[in-house]
């Protein structure tokens, strides 16, 4: 059975919550020979039922034993295309490690100094954004260079290579001296094991990003933290000389060509600046996530969208953490224990099993499996596969 096929059977499905879960799950169903439970000791041109277990779903299906793995090759390459945008397999992966941060970080109750009150925390939202332009000038094919104010209508053409932009700072080195100095300074300071990045542009041109994590950060140490890394470069400087010396009217004059904003807004921001000389910018946003009923399709609804009227950016778009990128899924034959608790699932909850051709998704997840079976051997096995992870990492470290 091909992954190629299994596609072509899900995708033709008008169902939402299969067409949610293909991206995560189905595409994996032939990968029984790469993860924790091994079935060598099954003969070459068998048929076994398999079970694929991730922190919010599992996936039934069966698999022929078969050495010729080149269906699944080709196919998983045409699917992959991702020119512009995040790729099928990336927009799978990102949902996959999404669910995983979800499920081994645990919900914390801490007190806020400024808020002077406790607050409950799972996960946060972080947003890293550029003070000042990234773009300097147009090149042209021709060779003229030009400098505007806004870029946003060669974006298609930069897109198709009919010109270029003259950075000054292109996204390759923003994300290997910017961005991994940040990753580095929250993993010293902050602890941090599991996180998301992902890179994408804004109208003007910059890249920004958007990482999610665990742990909790105060958002002014988090913007002093990104400003000071910016500060390594021309950035800051350059932000200071664009305002420095404005006057009220001025600065909300300028600001209100590009966005309308309020006057006690611009009064309080023009404040902030005078008062910090325009040294500390407001580049960053942190905010809680964890009054959304469905965290994992709220993060990867910004995760995972695509933006193609967007420039395009240079290299990965996107990358994890260690411990997370180590987290894939259980992985093994079903045994006649598992028979019977997939089979007491499907009668007593007929309306959360949705049934396939060649797979079967049960849409549960691992804390709803181990407060309805008591004693679960799906719920075991999976965790004696996190445990491994855990361990395996502890030890690399």
């Amino acid at each position: 059975m091909s992954e190629y096929l299994l596609r072509d059977i899900f995708d033709s499905s008008n169902d939402v919550i299969v067409r949610d879960h293909i991206h995560n799950c189905v595409a994996d169903v032939p990968q029984v020979y790469a993860h924790n439970e091994q079935v060598s000791h099954v003969r070459q041109g068998e048929w076994i039922d398999c079970l694929n277990v991730y922190p919010s779903y599992c996936v039934k299906y069966s698999r022929f034993m078969s050495l010729d793995y080149s269906l699944i090759n080709k196919s998983g390459l045409s699917h992959n295309k991702p020119k512009a945008l995040l790729s099928y397999k990336g927009s799978r992966r990102i949902r996959l490690a999404i669910d995983w941060l979800l499920h081994i970080t645990h919900k914390k109750r801490l007190f806020i100094d400024h808020l002077k009150k406790y607050v409950s925390f799972k996960i946060n939202f972080i947003t890293l954004t550029l003070p000042c332009s990234q773009i300097r000038a147009v090149i042209f094919c021709d060779g003229r260079s030009k400098s505007y104010s806004n870029y946003s209508r060669f974006f298609p053409a930069y897109n198709l290579g009919l010109c270029r932009f003259d950075f000054y700072y292109d996204d390759i080195f923003i994300k290997k001296y910017l961005l991994n100095h940040f990753l580095t300074q929250i993993r010293r300071k902050y602890k941090v094991q599991s996180y998301v990045w992902k890179a994408e542009t804004q109208d003007n041109g910059n890249i920004h990003f958007h990482i999610t994590t665990g742990n909790y950060i105060d958002y002014l140490e988090l913007r002093n933290l990104w400003n000071n890394i910016l500060a390594k470069t021309d950035m800051i400087e350059r932000y200071q000389l664009k305002w420095q010396g404005l006057t009220f009217r001025q600065y909300a004059d300028k600001v209100r060509l590009k966005q309308p904003s309020s006057e006690s807004d611009l009064r309080r921001a023009y404040d902030y600046g005078v008062s910090t000389n325009w040294s500390n910018p407001n580049t960053t946003d942190i905010h809680s996530v964890w009054k959304v009923n469905d965290v994992a399709a709220y993060l990867s609804k910004y995760f995972v969208k695509h933006e193609s009227d967007r420039r395009k950016i240079d290299g990965c778009k996107w990358r994890l953490s260690e411990l997370l990128s180590s987290f894939k899924k259980y992985c093994g034959r079903i045994s006649d224990e598992l028979w019977a608790e997939l089979g007491y699932l499907s009668n007593h909850y007929p309306n959360r099993v949705i049934i396939k051709d060649y797979a079967t998704i049960f849409n549960f997840k691992i804390k709803d499996i181990s407060n309805i079976l008591q004693n679960s051997l799906i719920v075991e096995k999976f965790t004696r596969y996190r445990e491994s992870v855990f361990k395996r990492i502890s030890l690399a470290v």
